[in-house]
């Protein structure tokens, strides 16, 4: 398949899992579940977006690398909203 096409589902499904992790209470009373599957959804979104930026060059390259950091920023921000609470930090 096309590096684009990789991008676009991982950031589809990232975004999904962040949506749901942080914002719903799809999971209700399994909070730790939707956070560690954002997880490991953002690691599949670094994944792909730090290859695309490997074989790119030029504005996708630039796009490609903000697109890697916006995982870890999103996992931050899992950890600050779901993990902490319930560690009682």
């Amino acid at each position: 398949m096309n590096t684009r096409v990789w991008m676009v589902l991982s950031g589809a499904i990232g975004l999904g899992a962040f949506v749901i992790a942080n914002f719903t209470d799809l999971f209700a009373g399994s909070s730790v579940l939707a956070g560690s599957v954002q997880f490991v959804a953002n690691a599949f979104v670094f994944v792909v977006w730090s290859h695309a930026y490997l074989v790119s060059r030029g504005l996708q390259k630039v796009v490609a690398g903000i697109g890697a950091l916006v995982p870890l920023v999103m996992a931050g921000i899992t950890l600050i909203r779901v993990f902490l609470p319930i560690l009682g930090v």
